[in-house]
């Protein structure tokens, strides 16, 4: 069960300070999770946006949180500190409300930069997960 929004049309801001971001792009999706044993009912919310400042560039950011479930705070409070990151990998139920990841992409479109049809293109993402050690995030290129 859940919802998602994004954007219909994908144009570039008409604002003049504004329109050099280019043609973005939102979504957002809230749901729960039915089939997930660790803690049944969990909400899971994400949101990426996305901007494309050249023909050739495309730069996103992207967050997902699984909050709240069975045995775990579902108040508002929970919830912005969830979105807040407060209270985050305490180690105790009552408190941590949360599990999320964030991150940042970007994908080089190379069939702009050679004028060629082939489609392709070089992606690389950064992502972060709500570790306790400040280390321990991962790469992936």
């Amino acid at each position: 069960m859940g919802v998602t929004m994004q954007r219909d049309i994908q144009a570039a801001p008409d604002n003049q300070y504004l329109n050099w971001i280019g043609p973005w792009q939102y979504q957002l999706f809230l749901g729960q999770l039915d089939d997930y044993k660790a803690i049944p009912d969990t909400k899971l919310i994400g949101t990426r946006l996305s901007a494309s400042p050249t023909s050739w560039l495309e730069l996103g950011a992207s967050r997902m949180i699984m909050w709240g479930g069975d045995g775990r705070s579902e108040s508002f409070s929970s919830f912005v500190d969830a979105l807040t990151g407060k209270n985050d990998n305490t180690g105790d139920p009552d408190t941590d409300p949360t599990n999320s990841l964030a991150g940042f992409d970007a994908r080089v479109n190379l069939a702009s930069l050679t004028y060629s049809n082939l489609p392709v293109g070089v992606y690389a993402q950064y992502v972060g997960e709500d570790e306790q050690a400040t280390c321990q995030q991962k790469i992936c290129i």
